[in-house]
């Protein structure tokens, strides 16, 4: 039995009660008797050392309002065998609108409507023969919210420029671990990044600035 006395407004703040709070049997029913105004949780864990720190991480994904979004990836091939991706997690339908199709990006891919919840981190990366350009104990990720512009831009590199530039770009609630044999995905997207078109020295150099700014802004330890 656990009992939070914070506030209805505040997140939860849970503490084990079971050995004070006296519990009644009735066939698949418990009941019990209080004199206070608080919120109370009753789970059946095995584990009784860890059922505080389950509680807690279980409280905090239930509390995430869950919503309906569209993963939409766009892609622009600025070098023979790199390129730059940004992609999207939206609730709405202004994909068309941004400004990726002012500048000459490509859409490869979105997927069906998935459920993702709210404020909770996203992590991207790619298999196949596509390679995220990221340090190593790097991660690409941002956050998700909703009715807003969830971007994210990353640079990637073709792994063999003698195959298709073509890969998989997983988007999870996790890192990546790479102990692990199957990681379960928020959604997985097949790519295939467009032809390389050499661009003026201009372009090349606004790519430049636009590459160092987006590796110390969504690169995080």
């Amino acid at each position: 039995m656990f009992v939070s006395m914070c506030r209805r407004n505040t997140p939860a703040q849970w503490e084990d009660i079971t050995g004070t709070t006296p519990l009644t049997f009735i066939n698949d029913c418990v009941s019990f008797t209080t004199n206070v105004s608080a919120r109370f949780w009753l789970i059946d864990c095995r584990q009784v050392q860890e059922s505080v720190n389950f509680s807690t991480q279980v409280y905090r994904e239930i509390i995430c309002v869950p919503y309906m979004a569209k993963f939409v990836i766009f892609a622009k091939t600025h070098d023979p065998i790199e390129a730059r991706l940004r992609c999207f997690c939206m609730t709405d339908d202004k994909i068309d609108k941004t400004l990726e199709q002012q500048e000459n990006f490509t859409e490869v891919a979105r997927s069906r409507d998935v459920e993702v919840l709210e404020g909770k981190p996203i992590y991207a990366d790619c298999f196949g023969n596509l390679v995220p350009l990221t340090k190593s104990g790097q991660h690409h990720l941002f956050s998700f919210f909703a009715f807003k512009e969830n971007r994210l831009a990353l640079f990637i590199k073709i792994r063999d420029n003698t195959q298709e530039p073509c890969g998989r770009l997983s988007f999870m609630k996790e890192p990546r671990n790479y102990r692990s044999l199957t990681q379960n995905a928020i959604c997985n997207l097949n790519i295939t990044l467009p032809s390389y078109c050499k661009e003026s020295d201009s372009d090349q150099e606004q790519e430049e600035e636009v590459k160092a700014d987006t590796a110390s802004s969504t690169l995080l330890h």
